[in-house]
């Protein structure tokens, strides 16, 4: 396997790899103990779902639909194509085997990925901000949702107290805002009112470049 093996997860959460792939990412996931979280995750999210209730869309949706697609411009037909030869077979010697194209594991991690960042999106936090892959994600047009913010988070750390301070801001704001400058959407969960009220108010401070690259390095560094 590659060094994208850690990107496999939302493949396996789904059952979407073939037996090589899922022999060794299960050899890889007894020792990595963050696929094995991200991987929990994800079912508890696919289990979730399958628990929701059907609802019934109000009648004026159907309205609503036919009158948008009416707005778009048809594309125009697409001009007869002249049929090609087929290819030469590639023969280079003979006795040698000519290897199959296998099909990209990147290809199945990226379908699993987005059908479950549809519904419930990924666990992230600056300790887990795998740069790389959310410009991936960004470049299809996937908006990201990140769960979990605090408890991925070391809450603790004297990092987000120091940037906090600056801007007189809790640890909590500094890890929302950083998520919301990265585009990512964040859903912080909280039952106290106070903190609710807290968490909602992000829009008032922008993190600097600087801070954003500090709390970016933090990406799997050990917890205070």
């Amino acid at each position: 396997m590659t060094a994208d093996i850690h990107s496999l997860s939302g493949a396996y959460a789904v059952d979407a790899l073939d037996d090589t792939e899922r022999a060794d990412f299960e050899r890889h996931l007894a020792e990595c103990p963050e696929c094995r979280a991200e991987v929990a995750s994800l079912r508890e999210t696919a289990a979730g779902l399958s628990a929701l209730t059907q609802t019934t869309p109000p009648a004026s949706m159907r309205d609503a639909v036919l009158a948008g697609v009416r707005t778009v411009r048809p594309l125009p037909p697409l001009p007869p194509q002249t049929p090609q030869a087929p290819e030469a077979p590639d023969v280079r010697a003979v006795g040698q085997v000519v290897p199959l194209r296998r099909r990209p594991a990147v290809w199945f991690a990226g379908l699993a990925a987005a059908a479950l960042l549809v519904v419930g999106g990924l666990a992230w936090s600056p300790w887990q901000h795998q740069a790389q892959r959310l410009a991936e994600q960004q470049e299809r047009g996937i908006v990201l949702e990140g769960y979990s913010p605090f408890k991925r988070s070391d809450m603790r750390s004297p990092i987000l107290a120091d940037i906090g301070a600056a801007h007189r801001r809790t640890p909590a704001q500094v890890v929302l805002r950083w998520h919301l400058q990265h585009g990512i959407v964040v859903i912080p969960k909280s039952v106290t009112p106070d903190r609710i009220r807290e968490n909602l108010d992000v829009d008032g401070f922008r993190l600097t470049d600087e801070e954003m690259s500090t709390l970016d390095g933090l990406y799997m560094k050990p917890w205070s």
